[in-house]
């Protein structure tokens, strides 16, 4: 019995330090979410990839971590995260090759093509651009991002290992409690 429960507390004690690490992310990641969803750390933003035009090198759901640069930066070939508006006016962000760029005579605006899915040039100017691929990105990361960063998810990934290591913890105690009459006449 005594073999069992430094066993039980040993994994209990592993699951709490999983979900206190868990809970700080989760924490860190709502600090550092900016108004448009992104989550940025200086000038290095996370992207989720919302679709698959970009396969097979990246699929929905990848999370890319992008560099925010000066635009005159960015060249041809580049893999670049920008914002782009839908027919009803609604921002959101995708990933794409920069194809061609220029500038005015000023060098004060920037403006690019990207490919778009299905092989169409979007023209965008310097402002739109997010930051360019770092070459780091993680596959699915943007589904447990998005996942834990959830109502649920906050309960799933940090309270619930959490309530359930303190129910046990109290478990124990009281069975200690109970025996302890028996490991004072065992060490007698």
């Amino acid at each position: 019995m005594n073999k069992t429960m430094k066993i039980i507390e040993k994994i209990l004690f592993i699951i709490s330090i999983i979900a206190i690490i868990i809970g700080i992310a989760i924490v860190f990641l709502y600090s550092h979410k900016n108004e448009d969803g992104l989550f940025k750390f200086g000038d290095v933003f996370f992207l989720s990839v919302n679709d698959n035009d970009m396969s097979p090198e990246f699929k929905k759901g990848d999370l890319v971590i992008l560099q925010s640069k000066d635009p005159k930066e960015y060249h041809i070939n580049n893999i670049i995260g920008y914002y782009i508006a839908d027919a009803n006016g609604n921002i959101y962000t995708k990933l794409s090759t920069i194809v061609d760029g220029y500038s005015n005579d000023s060098s004060t605006s920037y403006l690019f093509m990207v490919k778009s899915g299905n092989n169409d040039k979007v023209t965008l100017s310097g402002g739109d651009v997010i930051g360019e691929w770092t070459g780091t990105s993680i596959s699915n990361g943007a589904i447990i991002i998005n996942f834990m960063t959830t109502r649920i998810g906050i309960i799933i990934c940090s309270v619930l290992p959490l309530f359930i290591f303190f129910t046990l913890e109290f478990i124990i105690l009281i069975i200690k409690y109970l025996n302890r009459d028996k490991l004072i006449t065992i060490s007698n």
